[in-house]
């Protein structure tokens, strides 16, 4: 379940999360009968369970979880007592999970930052090319203000254009 090469880290991030949590609140309220039904279409558990990756089907039915059709939908039941061997394989799935968690939230951090990169990258790149043409610009005027500033000094000292027509300053 854990192929970092094939599933997304952020999609085995909340599977993991998810299955954590599912399987701690029966641990934590074994008497709660809400707990320990699934429909397997509710939305969370399809997208963040079913859907992540093709072996967390395989984990539910190893940590005791079978399913079952009720009322024309299918669910997903852990309906052992509490000290079953089912029960056991549940609560060593549960700590499988919490020692995978640390792992899969470092490979979720570094995908994200990674996905920020590849977005930020391309704007920090286009405003280093922004101040670089800034300070490009800058440069030239500097080059070419004693030029321009030159010319401006001739164009003061020739004669005026009005009286003088046709006739050359040389």
């Amino acid at each position: 379940m854990m192929d970092f090469k094939v599933y997304s880290p952020l999609k085995l991030e909340n599977c993991v999360n998810t299955l954590i949590q599912l399987f701690h609140n029966i641990l934590q309220n074994p008497e709660k009968q809400q707990y320990r039904k699934v429909k397997a279409n509710n939305v969370p558990f399809k997208r963040d369970i079913l859907d992540s990756t093709k072996q967390s089907e395989e984990l539910l039915l190893a940590a005791g979880w079978h399913t079952q059709v009720k009322e024309m939908e299918k669910h997903w039941i852990f309906d052992a007592p509490k000290d079953s061997t089912t029960w056991q394989y549940l609560q060593f799935a549960h700590q499988q999970l919490q020692s995978a968690q640390s792992l899969t939230q470092q490979k979720a951090a570094r995908h994200r930052k990674e996905l920020e990169a590849q977005k930020t990258g391309p704007k920090k790149e286009r405003e280093l090319l922004l101040k670089q043409i800034e300070a490009d610009k800058a440069s030239r005027k500097d080059k070419f203000r004693p030029i321009v500033s030159g010319l401006h000094t001739l164009n003061s000292a020739s004669p005026s254009k009005s009286g003088e027509a046709g006739q050359s300053s040389v």
